[in-house]
């Protein structure tokens, strides 16, 4: 088997799929699922819809029965891309140029979702002593989605994960929480000439939401974990938001401030939103201005594993990296919290992810790389 030729031809087989979060995962989760299937995996897809009516689909394959003592985790949706941004006239053409690959989705995270089904595809099920699978989840990019629904319908996977999201092959074994917090004020339109008839949001409610929230971000940095950079749980005001009327003659009735806060391990998320909440607003009124905070999405959980945990030895003897902390959000604080130990090691830069002409370094798809992986799964999960 010619593990590089068959990495690339696989991550451009992937990265052909148009799969941001916006559209259906139907047809790429269907395309892994007779893959491996046709390699000897039990595979069991998982379909859901969220309001807009769209189909997603997560991935379970698994070689053995009962509880996988491994898995191996990644996402299959990505971000949008406009193509004028991009060298590639198609962002879904897998193109190598001076020993890069670059495409939508190379980096975070097809190029891992290849590594770990062609790896996995060389072990028989025979082979393993204990069942091994490879779980791949939709929506990630927006919340971790599809994570939480195969959660929600099945509880705890695996005993152990390794998340493949970019970290240069360095595991990764904390990184804060994600919440997603609105803040909206009301007041009451008409027009200028006649202020006395009105109240106006920004005038009256404003300025004092804002200074509310830089002064709960203020004290939030006195909460310290000296192992993140970072040290403290951040806060970010990132939009504002006005109503569609809004104009310079109108007396502004609306407005919206949306919050980005990252929790450090060890806070309850739910103690901090209701902090923000009776800080910012604890009757729900400033100046006669209607003020409602609200989390916009169920939070992603800040992520832990212990470093003498099993998972996280095996993949430092894999990489022969020391495991150490990110400052971008995964699915581990999920899997970890129904009670899993996850480590985050995949490839390429996380400085890729997102961005326009994405690539991923041609030295992770070589023969070592999926051996490595490879390896890992049988100590993990093999006949020994």
């Amino acid at each position: 088997m010619n593990s590089e030729k068959d990495v690339v031809g696989l991550t451009r087989r992937l990265v052909g799929f148009h799969s941001v979060s916006n559209v259906s995962s139907k047809e790429i989760a269907d395309f892994i699922s007779n893959m491996l299937d046709s390699a000897g995996f039990s595979v069991e897809q998982q379909s859901y819809r969220l309001s807009d009516g769209i189909e997603k689909v997560n991935v379970i394959a698994q070689k053995g029965t009962g509880m996988a003592k491994l898995a191996l985790s990644g996402h299959i949706d990505t971000v949008p891309f406009d193509e004028k941004e991009w060298r590639n006239r198609n962002p879904l053409d897998l193109v190598e140029r001076d020993g890069r690959f670059f495409g939508r989705g190379a980096c975070d995270m097809k190029g891992f979702l290849a590594v770990a089904m062609v790896a996995g595809m060389r072990i028989a099920a025979h082979e393993l002593s204990r069942p091994f699978a490879l779980v791949f989840t939709s929506d990630e990019e927006v919340g971790c989605i599809g994570a939480r629904k195969l959660i929600e319908a099945k509880g705890k996977i695996a005993d152990m994960f390794v998340i493949g999201e970019p970290t240069g092959f360095q595991p990764f074994i904390l990184h804060k929480g994600y919440m997603f917090v609105r803040i909206s004020m009301r007041g009451k339109g008409g027009h200028s000439s006649e202020p006395a008839k009105g109240r106006n949001v920004i005038e009256r409610a404003l300025p004092m939401v804002i200074e509310r929230v830089n002064e709960f971000r203020e004290a939030l940095q006195n909460i310290t974990d000296n192992r993140l950079k970072p040290v403290y749980p951040t806060l970010n005001i990132g939009k504002l938001t006005m109503s569609r009327n809004a104009a310079k003659n109108i007396i502004a009735e609306e407005c919206t401030l949306d919050l980005d806060m990252r929790p450090i391990p060890g806070q309850d998320v739910d103690e901090i939103f209701d902090a923000l909440r009776r800080h910012v607003a604890p009757d729900g009124v400033i100046n006669g201005i209607s003020v409602e905070v609200k989390l916009m999405r169920k939070p992603t959980l800040p992520f832990e594993t212990h470093p003498d945990a099993q998972i996280v030895r095996e993949t430092v003897l894999m990489t022969g990296q020391e495991a150490t902390s990110t400052s971008f959000n995964t699915e581990g604080g999920i899997f970890n919290h129904a009670g899993s130990e996850s480590v985050i090691c995949g490839l390429g830069s996380i400085d890729q992810a997102h961005q326009p002409d994405e690539f991923i370094d041609a030295r992770f798809f070589k023969e070592d790389v999926v051996r490595r992986y490879e390896d890992l799964i049988r100590r993990m999960c093999g006949n020994q």
